[in-house]
């Protein structure tokens, strides 16, 4: 039997402190097709997204691919951090400001 759950990926800010006048720490992980790396510099579809919700919200970013538990860790203790994709998790929810979606994924699980 087979079960399929969707997780909502979404980005959000550290809950810690923001301040907009400050230029962000986005941090994702590799995950292609939607972080990757092209010429030394953080792309792919989920990348392009983020790009443009913080053009539009006259803010800037800089942009790091790290191995994703110490992006994590960084986007907890950090101020002025921003993390994608992530999942949204009853555990998380209160971790964080979410923003919102920059991709669905689904994930099967087989009973057998």
């Amino acid at each position: 039997m087979k079960s399929f759950f969707r997780a909502l990926v979404v980005i959000f800010v550290s809950a810690l402190t923001f301040d907009a006048s400050a230029k962000l720490q986005v941090l994702t992980e590799l995950s292609p097709p939607n972080q990757t790396m092209v010429n030394n510099e953080v792309s792919g579809s989920s990348t392009e997204l983020v790009r443009m919700i913080l053009s539009k919200s006259n803010l800037e970013g800089d942009f790091t691919l790290l191995p994703w538990a110490r992006a994590y860790h960084l986007a907890k203790n950090q101020p002025n951090a921003l993390i994608y994709s992530i999942a949204r998790t009853t555990e998380r929810e209160t971790l964080f400001r979410w923003i919102g979606p920059v991709a669905v994924f689904e994930t099967r699980v087989c009973n057998q």
